[in-house]
């Protein structure tokens, strides 16, 4: 799948714990469901938290400047928050999604078209106006013809976290030895 993102985790102490659901009868619907809370919580963490483990690179003094400059960012200075269009953005299950992270046969993304490019980061660009002779925005000084962008860092943000592996292994395994639901 174009952009999908591949996180390299030992799964299979999580991938037995779902063979166990399988082979006891049970509903593995709700080891997936659970599986996928757990990564929609750890996505919204990681654009709270600015990037984990390792935070995020900060903005640009351009971008501070744009939004000091009038920007209507409900999150002032937080990268990749400015509307909370991508942070709210995932799903369980996003069938053709451009970034996600699966577990099995869990999984969690966003279609949102440019979560890829900050996921991965992109080389420089050159911006041309589409409708007009000339760009501007709020922190430029006057339109200008083209802009060449030094491209966007990557900032991470739909990726497994070793506790949220943690997390889905003990909940799983009270479903399998107890029967109680994850929580």
């Amino acid at each position: 799948m174009a952009g999908e993102r591949s996180i390299d985790f030992d799964f299979r102490d999580v991938n037995r714990l779902i063979d166990d659901i399988r082979e006891r009868g049970k509903d593995v619907r709700i080891a997936m469901q659970f599986a996928s809370v757990v990564a929609m919580s750890s996505i919204v963490r990681n654009f709270k938290e600015q990037g984990r483990p390792k935070p995020w690179k900060p903005l640009s003094e351009s971008t501070k400047e744009m939004r000091r400059k009038g920007s209507k960012s409900r999150h002032g200075d937080k990268i990749l928050m400015d509307f909370g269009r991508l942070w709210q953005s995932f799903t369980p299950q996003s069938a053709y999604s451009d970034v996600q992270i699966s577990l099995n046969q869990m999984r969690v993304g966003t279609k949102v078209k440019y979560a890829k490019y900050h996921q991965e980061g992109t080389p420089p660009y050159t911006i041309y106006p589409k409708n007009k002779k000339a760009l501007f925005w709020l922190a430029a000084p006057h339109p200008v013809a083209v802009v060449d962008h030094p491209g966007l860092k990557a900032r991470p943000f739909a990726m497994w976290q070793t506790q949220d592996i943690d997390i889905i292994q003990n909940g799983l395994l009270d479903y399998v030895l107890e029967g109680t639901r994850p929580k």
